[in-house]
């Protein structure tokens, strides 16, 4: 998409107002590392993913 992660982050605080969102939990988010259902589901309607069903 050539958007950057900051790019990411303001579009998760606009859909999320109220969740903490910065460079690091994005980071920990993409790496698996932190889990956040709400913000991965933010990030991917934002990005146009569709989610995997849990088993």
């Amino acid at each position: 998409m050539n958007k950057t992660q900051t790019w990411l982050i303001d579009e998760i605080k606009q859909l999320l107002p109220e969740a903490y969102i910065d460079t690091s939990n994005l980071y920990k988010i993409m790496r698996g590392s932190l889990r956040s259902e709400r913000i991965e589901g933010a990030i991917n309607r934002i990005l146009g993913i569709e989610a995997t069903p849990k088993n």
